[in-house]
């Protein structure tokens, strides 16, 4: 895969109370793996483009033939096992092991975000032109994809994952790098039942209880439309942990990095 852009996607292999633990609370563990198991295939079938070669980061490490049945046919796909240790560490070895293959830039990107498209991605790699780290933040606090142009492994270090601090601690360690940056639109990644229905993923009616109704096939596989706004070029200056980095918007409420479930 060397010399060619490449986009990572981080899955979990779609088993019922393995995903989506906190829509499972409200839809039971089935319908929240079935959700998954659409939103997720769609997530990666948006984002394969013969322009970048596009790997599936997969877990658990044992469920390959599991997750290769699930993404059949969704076009050109390579496969690796996500690695043990926190999200920080497997970030970092996906960026590293792309690097290494010759990848002149790198995207990671969850597979829980809808609007994530082919075209999100082009425009992350064409913002690593001028940049050296791109990032799209989620609704959440967090990141629905992150790209960088060469190796920064001390931005996942340090970081409180899965907590609404997330973003501004990525920002806050880009300026102390001494790393340029720019941010994607916004987006929302579905953790639970309101993200689902905000995604148009489940009809507004659905029962709020675990034995409810699933909704109908072509609610589940809706998406949700991205805000088309141009990249945002924001200079980092002046970051505190405790603090928003000024001159970055941020929305106070937090896919790629999320609360887990």
């Amino acid at each position: 895969m060397g010399h060619r852009d490449v986009v990572g996607v981080f899955v979990k292999a779609p088993l019922a109370g393995r995903v989506k633990t906190r829509l499972a609370a409200d839809l039971g563990a089935r319908r929240a793996a079935e959700l998954y198991r659409a939103l997720g295939r769609e997530v990666v079938s948006s984002c394969v483009d013969p322009a970048y070669a596009t790997t599936v980061w997969f877990s658990p490490a044992g469920k390959e033939p599991t997750v290769r049945s699930w993404l059949r046919a969704v076009g050109r796909l390579a496969f690796q096992a996500q690695p043990d240790g926190p999200l920080g560490t497997r970030l970092a070895t996906a960026f590293d092991w792309h690097f290494r293959e010759g990848a002149p830039r790198v995207a990671i990107i969850g597979s829980d975000c809808p609007g994530v498209d082919r075209r999100l991605v082009s425009q992350a790699f064409d913002t690593l032109d001028t940049r050296d780290v791109v990032i799209g933040p989620a609704h959440d606090g967090g990141y629905y994809l992150i790209g960088l142009r060469a190796p920064a492994p001390g931005l996942f270090h340090g970081v409180a994952w899965s907590t609404p601090a997330v973003l501004g601690q990525t920002l806050a360690l880009v300026h102390r790098l001494g790393l340029s940056a720019a941010l994607l639109p916004t987006l929302r990644d579905v953790d639970t039942v309101s993200d689902a229905r905000a995604a148009r993923l489940l009809p507004e009616d659905i029962s709020g209880s675990a034995g409810g109704t699933a909704g109908h096939p072509a609610a589940m596989g809706g998406l949700a439309h991205r805000d088309d706004r141009d990249v945002e070029h924001h200079p980092i200056r002046n970051p505190d942990q405790s603090s928003r980095p000024a001159a970055v918007r941020l929305d106070p409420e937090v896919g790629l990095v999320h609360r887990e479930g």
